[in-house]
């Protein structure tokens, strides 16, 4: 797999605050935890609100009430947000890449969606629909705590930070992190 990239879920407890980064937007403990996570193994992360879509973690933002939209709306924002293109150029935007000058731009984009892996973390009813869209864009996924209580993720992702530094949460590692 050539890139990975970590995607914590928002969540609707929020500063009260004009604007700010995403990364300090959003304030509950599971989500506090999953950043604490990816911020020290210094990986690449995003972060999936419910409003905004797929964001940066410096990406400026304006605090929003979740009451506001409907579920429908929600879905809607996160397929959008999902899109393999806008997924691709995000990626590329933001990552830096280059073109590969002997493939048709299409291919090339796919190819690199193709070759990215996203770790879904924290708790949130989009997880599951990142996951499925992701999916289906033909995009590898790995979502570990899907399923679990945000009590349990918070335990979990609690003592991956207190295991030894270099591991971490892949497709292929996390498993092996808690046994």
């Amino acid at each position: 797999m050539g890139i990975q990239i970590y995607v914590v879920a928002a969540c609707h407890e929020q500063v009260d605050v004009n604007t700010s980064e995403a990364k300090d937007l959003y304030r509950s403990e599971v989500f506090k935890a999953c950043k604490a996570y990816v911020e020290e193994q210094q990986k690449e992360w995003l972060i999936l609100s419910d409003f905004h879509g797929l964001v940066w973690p410096t990406t400026k933002l304006s605090p929003y009430d979740p009451r506001l939209f409907s579920d429908e709306e929600r879905i809607s924002r996160i397929e959008r947000a999902l899109e393999p293109d806008v997924i691709a150029y995000t990626l590329i935007s933001t990552l830096g890449l280059q073109p590969d000058g002997r493939k048709p731009l299409a291919q090339w984009k796919q190819d690199t969606l193709r070759n990215t892996e996203f770790i879904l973390l924290g708790k949130s009813e989009s997880l599951s629909l990142a996951m499925t869209e992701l999916s289906l864009a033909g995009i590898h996924v790995f979502c570990p705590f899907l399923g679990l209580k945000e009590q349990e993720v918070l335990e979990r992702v609690q003592s991956i930070r207190k295991h030894k530094r270099g591991c971490g949460i892949t497709s292929s590692g996390f498993n092996e992190i808690l046994n």
